[in-house]
Order: C-alpha cells, then structure tokens, then sequence
C-alpha cells in the first residue's frame, strides 16, 4: 500500500488492434514501483488482472459488490504473498436492493488512485464521462485497426504496395 497507486479503466468493448498496446503497457510494469487498483468484471479487466497476477505486480481488485467466499488457486497465492488486496465497496454481504454498478466501482478507484491509466475509452462513453475534467489520467495510444472494414479501396491498394523489409534509402 505504500506504493503509488495507478488505476487501470477501460471500455467493456476494446478494439482487437488496441489489446496488444494495453498488454504491453502491463508487461512493462515493475513489481517493485507499480501498484494497480482495476476491477475484474469486462474481458479486457479480467485479461489485465490475469496478467498482474502472472506478472506478480501488486495489485487491489476493486470489487462492485461482496467478496467471493472462495478464489481460484492463482488468486489465493497473490492473496499469501501479500501482493493483492480485494476491496469491496459494499463490504462482505451483498444487499440484493443495492447493487453497486461499474460506475460506482470506478469511481472508487479513481479516489484512491495516485494517477489512473485509460486502456481504451470508448468516445461518449461513461468512462469518457467519469475522467472528464480530472487531474493524472492519461489514455494509452488508440492504434489504427487495419483489418476493418472501413478502410477504402486507395487505402488497400497502398497497403497491397507497402513491403515492410523492403526499406527505402
């Protein structure tokens, strides 16, 4: 906990071209300086706490609502090792007539974080909405998906043209 915390948000869509940008953003994270705070409930969440885990990153997974009983076995050794922390907002019992939403959650982890990452934030969406106007928040790089079909017919031919080991001089 003595660590900087670095909130990780994303849009429950996430570009195919995209992921590869928000896995190496965590690949380059240190255990020994980075901390996460991010939730588990979309894909793309549930991608990036697997890679935290994996990369042994400390971590605090900021759950909406009651805390799992029970956790897989990779969850439980983070969990011994001191390397992650789970936070519920609610607490330990869930209350059927008050569910917190992703909102709620991320609005959680936005207080508690030093500086948030946005891995992919989708334009009008609600995490567009919830990072409007703060302060350290910072939206990784969008690459340009080229297998969709939006690209035009003078794009394709440029492209059929581009030979990346043929380097001009």
């Amino acid at each position: 906990l003595k660590l900087n915390k670095t909130a990780f948000l994303c849009s429950r869509k996430v570009p195919e071209s995209q992921e590869k940008i928000i896995y190496d953003w965590v690949k380059h994270l240190n255990p020994m300086t980075d901390c996460i705070l991010c939730g588990n409930f979309s894909e793309m969440e549930q991608k990036v706490f697997t890679l935290l885990l994996e990369y042994k990153i400390p971590t605090i997974l900021v759950m909406p609502n009651a805390v799992a009983k029970r956790w897989d076995k990779d969850i439980e050794d983070a969990l011994n090792e001191k390397r992650l922390l789970i936070f519920s907002i609610w607490g330990n019992q869930a209350n059927e007539e008050v569910m917190y939403s992703s909102n709620d959650r991320n609005e959680v982890i936005l207080l508690l974080a030093d500086k948030t990452i946005v891995g992919y934030c989708r334009k009008g969406g609600k995490i567009e909405k919830q990072i409007e106007g703060r302060d350290n928040i910072e939206i990784l790089p969008i690459k340009p998906d080229f297998n969709k079909k939006q690209i035009n017919s003078k794009s394709k031919r440029i492209l059929a043209r581009y030979k990346p080991d043929k380097v001009r001089r």
